[in-house]
């Protein structure tokens, strides 16, 4: 027997192309992206709730301190920078850093139709930082700062 063999080389398949993708893949990558965003969006709203669960509590701390040293204008001051503080975190569709006299107070009515900030006892936050000794009911505004803390909106 002689002569040469006629043998034909192996033939590996084709490679297995991603695309187009099955329906089970893409209803498996609808399924992971949405959930990666409803994750996102349950962490940034816990945060921000976070915030006001902070404020409220740093709230009362300066509310207490101003009971034991009664100083007025200190109050007033930290309030107001935690006030800003809370809105530069939470609503970060108002440039508010930079805001301050009546621009400022305005922001903090939003919402309130008695504009308690603007007319009422919230006024004091406009001059009463920048005082040595203030003198003002530190109760009401404490109270102010309350409602508008609780009132703020967490989206």
């Amino acid at each position: 027997m002689s002569g040469s063999f006629d043998i034909r080389d192996i033939q590996l398949p084709d490679d297995i192309l991603w695309w187009p993708p099955t329906a089970l893949s893409v209803l498996s990558l609808l399924l992971v992206v949405s959930l990666i965003v409803f994750i996102l969006w349950l962490f940034f709203r816990y945060r921000k709730k976070r915030v006001l669960h902070f404020a409220t509590r740093r709230l009362n701390k300066l509310h207490k301190r101003y009971q034991n040293d009664f100083d007025a204008s200190g109050f007033a001051r930290e309030v107001s920078v935690l006030l800003k503080r809370i809105y530069m975190t939470v609503d970060k569709t108002k440039l508010v850093a930079g805001l301050s006299g009546k621009k400022w107070l305005a922001v903090l009515d939003d919402g309130f139709e008695d504009q308690p900030f603007t007319t009422g006892i919230g006024q004091i936050l406009e001059s009463a930082p920048y005082q040595k000794k203030a003198d003002f009911n530190v109760q009401l505004l404490y109270s102010l700062c309350q409602r508008r803390i609780e009132s703020l909106q967490v989206t």
